[in-house]
């Protein structure tokens, strides 16, 4: 009836009006970047870009630099993502624009990878690769950053990349609804 849909209507405002953010399906380990930070994220990229493809190379070559940036930068378009790193147990905010995807290298679902820029110990923002992958919690399967660690352990120095942090998404509080 009229009176139900009215009053059904009311609930869902009453219970949008009283609900966190969460709770109303906002991705809180995803925020938006500052102008600063996005010239930095853009200053580290050019520079991992630069010193990968072009060091030594001289004169600079200013438009294959350009070229090169635009597959992993897109001016307006920086996200900080803010992971919880089990290493330290502290939150890392990475700085990501365009996702690179590569199939034939990670393993699971819905896998993506960006070159990203993170505060070091120092404070200052660094080159980064973050991975990102949906995994299945069972008690058969580790986790990829106890995985590396065990690896690394048993590596020759400088075998394997070293791990700076690996985590999940942060979770601030249970997204449930109760009445």
């Amino acid at each position: 009836t009229e009176e139900e849909g009215a009053k059904n209507l009311l609930e869902l405002v009453w219970r949008l009006n009283h609900a966190s953010p969460a709770q109303r399906g906002l991705d809180l380990s995803v925020a938006g970047v500052t102008e600063e930070e996005e010239k930095a994220f853009k200053k580290v990229i050019t520079d991992n870009v630069e010193s990968q493809l072009f060091d030594g190379v001289k004169p600079r070559p200013e438009e294959q630099i350009e070229l090169e940036l635009r597959k992993h930068y897109e001016p307006g378009r920086v996200t900080k993502l803010m992971l919880h790193n089990k290493m330290d147990g502290k939150i890392q905010e990475y700085l990501v624009s365009i996702s690179q995807f590569l199939p034939l290298m990670f393993f699971g679902r819905g896998t993506r990878g960006w070159w990203a820029a993170m505060k070091d110990e120092s404070g200052e923002w660094v080159s980064a690769f973050l991975k990102d992958t949906w995994r299945e919690k069972t008690a058969k399967l580790s986790d990829e950053g106890h995985t590396h660690s065990e690896l690394s352990a048993l590596s020759q120095k400088g075998v394997i990349p070293r791990m700076l942090g690996c985590g999940d998404v942060k979770v601030e509080e249970d997204v449930s609804f109760r009445e």
